[in-house]
Order: C-alpha cells, then structure tokens, then sequence
C-alpha cells in the first residue's frame, strides 16, 4: 500500500526517535503563490502529531520580501514574490 511505502520512507528520513537528535532542514520550492508556505505550515503540524513531537522552525521567504513602498519605488511593485523584490542581504545574513 502506498501510505505504507510513505510511513516507512517518512520513518526512515526522520530516523529513530530515541536516536541522538540531529537538527535538519526541508525545504519547498516552486512558482510563487503555489502554496509553499501553506504547506510548509501543514507539514510543522505533521510532525508535531508526532510522539515525540520534534521542535519544528517555520521560515518563509515570505519574511524577507521588500517592504511594498520599497517595491513601488523601484518599480517591481508587480514582481512581488520573485528574485528580484527580495532582501537578499537580509537572507544571506539570516542563513550564514
């Protein structure tokens, strides 16, 4: 059965729960407005049904965007969401 096939691969990536605990990252790409964030949100509540109810940091990009008067100013208001209305600064601090 697939959620079977699924429980396993999911078990597997998460690993032994009374293992040594091991901080990782998942990350979600794609288009803009497609729903990362949304399901970003449903995965930390996933996890959080979970027995041992893993510590779980919700980060989106949607954080780091430009604030919209920046955006107008330079004239990307329209291009909110993609590369270029991004405090990529910001987000390079954040991450190192």
């Amino acid at each position: 059965r697939m959620s079977n096939t699924l429980y396993r691969a999911t078990e597997r990536f998460l690993g032994n729960p009374q293992a040594t605990k091991v901080p990782f990252v998942i990350g979600l790409a794609g288009s803009v407005a497609v729903g990362k964030s949304t399901t970003a949100r449903l995965l930390r509540e996933l996890l959080a049904q979970r027995e041992e109810h893993p510590n779980v940091a919700l980060v989106t990009t949607d954080g780091f965007l430009l604030p919209n008067a920046e955006l107008e100013k330079r004239g990307i208001l329209d291009r909110k969401g993609f590369p270029e209305s991004y405090d990529r600064k910001r987000l390079l601090r954040f991450v190192m």
